[in-house]
């Protein structure tokens, strides 16, 4: 009968453990990114890949609606393919404003430089260019990870709140 109770125990933790991070995965505070995450979860949890967001800032001065879909969306794609070379992974995506500039930066694993993935994104290069975006790739091969920082500039002189 302990032996049983133990057994369960141990299922519990696992399950809650599962929960714990495909929530936090889905959980973003941006509609769309949330919806790009749950549509790739499947994916994200057969290649032990998490995700870990923290936005301070949600709305991005787009032009058109369909560009913060498809930036993510490509974003998302990157680096869920990085991730693939490695066995455990989180995939990071923060945004903070500093008064008249949005910073939205996305890290991931990555075995070599990817700044040539990236760049030669057709689909991301005409976003970054139609919004006048500000954008750097930097690799740390020490810790094996690429940082994309795209910057916005906020459609008034305002600070941001």
């Amino acid at each position: 009968m302990n032996q049983q109770y133990d057994v369960l125990e141990e299922a519990l933790e696992d399950l809650s453990t599962s929960v714990f991070h495909e929530f936090n995965s889905m959980y973003s505070q941006s509609y769309t990114l949330n919806m790009l995450i749950t549509d790739n979860l499947q994916t994200l949890k057969d290649s032990n890949i998490q995700i870990s967001t923290k936005l301070k800032c949600i709305e991005l001065p787009f032009e058109e609606a369909t560009d913060e879909y498809n930036l993510f969306k490509e974003l998302l794609n990157i680096g869920i393919n990085a991730c693939q070379s490695f066995s455990e992974s989180v995939i990071y995506i923060l945004s903070e404003d500093h008064y008249s500039q949005i910073v939205f930066q996305f890290i991931y694993p990555a075995i070599a430089d990817e700044t040539e993935k990236i760049v030669g994104n057709k689909v991301l290069e005409k976003i970054i260019h139609n919004n006048n975006i500000h954008s750097v790739y930097r690799y740390n091969d020490k810790n094996q990870e690429m940082r994309i920082a795209l910057i916005f500039q906020a459609k008034t002189n305002e600070r941001i709140e």
